[in-house]
């Protein structure tokens, strides 16, 4: 998960990217949660991911297909010390409004984001 977000804000600067949603909820937020994982090999983890994009409705489906571009760019490339083998099988993204928070959109999309193992 600290990965997924390490990658995410990079290509985010300016929105809030996290693995819970902030008391006082921002207006643009991305949420990392990790819905399974295996170990297919000894030098490599993969973590299946659900991401979730909180905008309004104007740039939700824009922010979507960024940060799924931003996933699928990561191979190859260290973050905060972890090697990303890349980004594969993803599904989505869906508009999935969320019952609890009705001022914004909620679009999410999952995918495995294999990494080295240090």
């Amino acid at each position: 998960v600290k990965t997924g977000i390490a990658i995410l804000a990079a290509a985010f600067p300016t929105v809030t990217v996290s693995d819970e949603m902030p008391k006082v909820r921002p207006l643009r937020m991305i949420r990392v949660s990790q819905v399974n994982g295996a170990r297919p090999n000894p030098v490599s983890s993969v973590h299946r991911l659900l991401i979730e994009i909180y905008a309004p409705h104007t740039v939700v489906e824009q922010m979507c297909a960024d940060a799924s571009a931003a996933l699928r760019n990561s191979g190859g490339v260290a973050f905060g010390g972890v090697f990303s083998r890349g980004w594969s099988g993803e599904q989505g993204p869906v508009d999935d409004p969320d019952p609890d928070v009705t001022d914004l959109s909620r679009w999410q999309f999952h995918g495995d984001l294999t990494l080295a193992v240090p």
